[in-house]
């Protein structure tokens, strides 16, 4: 991880840097990874960078009113999943 590169330095992590990648993966993550680093200090990690990513289930509560599973999850499908490694994502119905 990125923290893991901070602190062994980027010689000695370079053949396990995988997770830079999810930082730059296009300008949408170049952009997020930019206002992260404007309020840290730092570049986040894959795991930071994940959990920013479930807002679109907080979000789906919010809009359904309810933490209800199955309405939740119909919210969930009625518009795309836009996270680092699923642009234009669909929930599918089999969940």
């Amino acid at each position: 991880m990125i923290t893991d590169i901070h602190s062994l330095g980027l010689p000695a992590a370079r053949p396990a840097a995988d997770d830079i990648v999810l930082l730059d993966m296009d300008e949408q993550d170049r952009e997020w990874s930019k206002r992260y680093f404007a309020k840290m200090s730092r570049m986040p990690t894959m795991w930071q960078a994940g959990v920013y990513s479930s807002k679109c289930t907080i979000c789906a509560i919010k809009d359904s009113g309810t933490d209800e599973p199955l309405k939740v999850a119909a919210k969930m499908r009625e518009r795309p999943i836009e996270v680092s490694l699923a642009r234009n994502g669909k929930l599918r119905e089999d969940n």
